[in-house]
């Protein structure tokens, strides 16, 4: 369609838009409150073991932070994510690719509220076409 503007996904269904930023909040807001968890769970741990020399404890107390430390790892990403999606909607640019510059789908941004690609340009960028690798 050569000509013809692409609108993002947010201004054909403006109603949407005030439910897509109330989940992204919950999002953000969820996500905090698990890595406030892990923090606490980390601390308890420290201070559970901390004045014990014994081999199983200090054993038990590096997986509880090797554990955490990879939840966490996981976890601090997306409530970056969703928040540079609520800064795309202020922009308006939510819901347009920003590989190839084409609507990312209502499927997709239902699923997955921060996307930033369309599934063609995520599976390439992933490496992955049509369930093949490239």
């Amino acid at each position: 369609m050569s000509g013809s503007k692409r609108v993002p996904w947010i201004k054909r269904a403006p109603g949407n838009r005030k439910e897509t930023e109330a989940t992204l909040r919950g999002t953000i807001a969820g996500l905090k409150a698990s890595l406030e968890c892990l923090d606490l769970s980390l601390r308890e741990g420290q201070s559970g073991n901390s004045s014990s020399n014994h081999l199983a404890d200090l054993a038990q107390d590096v997986e509880l932070r090797h554990d955490v430390a990879s939840r966490r790892a996981c976890i601090e990403v997306r409530p970056r994510s969703a928040q540079e999606a609520l800064e795309r909607i202020k922009a308006g640019t939510y819901g347009i690719c920003g590989s190839c510059g084409q609507p990312v789908g209502m499927d997709r941004l239902e699923k997955e509220p921060s996307a930033t690609r369309c599934v063609d340009c995520q599976a390439k960028m992933e490496g992955v076409q049509h369930g093949r690798r490239q």
